[in-house]
């Protein structure tokens, strides 16, 4: 039953990495002028009256929730190995922290190598405020890039503290590891039919995912196959070893609240 209490709380890691992506996106538009004219899980309508925004402004609304990502994923380092925190905290933090490191950092990487004028990218608006051209693009790329490898490594060393003792260790790479990735990004494909924009929100939903969160799959690769003798860390992350009722309700819950939200009506607008 381990492998459920795991997957209910990378659930819930994961939608509430969303929630709070989008929410930054609202508070960033309040705080510059904007009205915010739609709140979606996949997305938020701001719009200006007047005076018309500017460039500034509409780079603030683009950039500050992948800057949030990043810095609530340092936050989260630094908490997940405080062993005096209650260990279902300690296992929500590890996923939270992952889905906002690889989220962040991958709008920072892949953002700036497809922007274009239509590009719906928060980070592909960016570059294109700043002109489109490769002397803004290839800096904000090697940031992101720098930033999603270090995810790798610090994803499979930190997965190991999740104490999962009926599984040998690559089997329990994988529960800790990979189930959380193929759910996530399985739930969130079928999901992002839903999306505001259409097809391009669609298509930007399965590439943050698939591309964006693929440092599950080589956080597991690297620290459970190939660094497989590297020894296990003292600050364990015991998972009960029987359901939680409580996690699997929540984790429940959420998601009926979340497709209930998406299936509300929303105002054209500018996603």
């Amino acid at each position: 039953m381990r492998l459920y209490n795991v997957a209910c709380m990378a659930l819930l890691a994961a939608f509430a990495e969303q929630i709070m992506h989008e929410g930054v996106h609202a508070l960033a538009a309040i705080l510059v002028g904007a009205r915010v004219d739609a709140f979606h899980f996949w997305a938020v309508a701001h719009s200006f009256m007047t005076p018309p925004a500017g460039d500034l402004a509409e780079g603030i609304i683009a950039a500050s929730a992948a800057l949030m990502d990043i810095l609530f994923a340092l936050v989260g380092t630094l908490l997940i190995g405080n062993t005096k925190l209650p260990a279902s905290f300690r296992l929500f933090l590890l996923y939270f922290s992952a889905f906002c490191l690889f989220s962040g950092f991958g709008y920072l990487l892949v953002d700036p190598l497809f922007a274009g004028p239509d590009s719906v990218g928060d980070w592909a608006k960016v570059v294109m405020l700043l002109g489109g051209d490769w002397t803004s693009r290839v800096p904000i790329a090697l940031i992101g890039a720098a930033g999603t490898v270090y995810g790798f490594f610090w994803f499979g060393r930190t997965a190991l503290l999740v104490e999962l003792p009926e599984y040998p260790r690559r089997q329990g790479g994988l529960v800790s590891c990979i189930l959380p990735y193929l759910l996530v990004c399985s739930l969130f494909s079928i999901l992002s039919i839903w999306h505001p924009v259409g097809i391009a929100g669609t298509v930007a939903v399965m590439m943050k995912c698939w591309m964006g969160y693929i440092g599950f799959f080589w956080g597991y690769m690297i620290i459970f196959v190939w660094d497989d003798y590297l020894p296990q860390p003292d600050q364990h992350i015991t998972v009960p070893e029987r359901l939680q009722p409580g996690l699997a309700l929540l984790a429940s819950a959420a998601l009926v609240a979340i497709i209930v939200w998406m299936s509300a009506p929303l105002p054209t607008g500018t996603y």
